[in-house]
């Protein structure tokens, strides 16, 4: 258990494919968020990382840290480019419910491992950004390039809320917060 602020350890993972259009914005947001100042206030307690396509050798690498931040590029139904934040037990739901990827591995089956491995952090996010399209190109469309700088905000206020609340917190108080910005105007 976490007592101590400089205990503190979060992961921050970009999913996606860069060759994939929008599917690479998981990845330019942990890209945005290294290359920034933002990296270097947090050096201490956050490792950004690109996660690429997933893949369970990912595990090891992710049970270091108390709390852990996914941004991925996913399907809400929503705008292009909107940005919906879940926590805790309502990212494992949507998870569930929403299976399908376009990558190696599904994210419920890299938490459902965690899991059996006995580490599956009870701080945990998932920032995902409506796509707008995924297909072959280096580039993300340009509504979802303009979701970037949200997504960005989203990680560093859900990092300032878990530093200041003293992780670890109940995951029945991450299950009522949820936010949602519509970027398609």
């Amino acid at each position: 258990m976490v007592n101590r602020r400089d205990e503190m350890r979060i992961m921050v993972l970009g999913i996606g494919n860069t060759l994939m259009k929008d599917d690479g914005a998981g990845v330019a947001v942990v890209t945005c968020l290294s290359a920034q100042v933002y990296s270097d206030a947090y050096s201490s307690i956050v490792t950004f990382l690109d996660g690429g396509t997933l893949s369970f050798p990912l595990i090891p690498d992710l049970t270091t840290h108390d709390g852990l931040i996914l941004v991925d590029a996913i399907n809400l139904a929503k705008p292009p480019g909107t940005v919906q934040i879940f926590f805790g037990d309502q990212m494992d739901q949507f998870l569930t419910t929403h299976r399908a990827s376009a990558h190696d591995i599904s994210l419920m089956d890299l938490f459902n491992m965690m899991a059996m491995l006995g580490h599956k952090p009870k701080n945990r996010a998932l920032i995902g950004i409506q796509v707008e399209e995924i297909g072959w190109g280096d580039q993300l469309t340009a509504v979802v390039e303009r979701a970037i700088p949200t997504a960005v905000h989203s990680v560093l206020s859900t990092i300032r809320q878990w530093e200041t609340q003293n992780l670890p917190f109940m995951e029945d108080q991450a299950n009522v917060r949820h936010h949602e910005v519509d970027q398609s105007a």
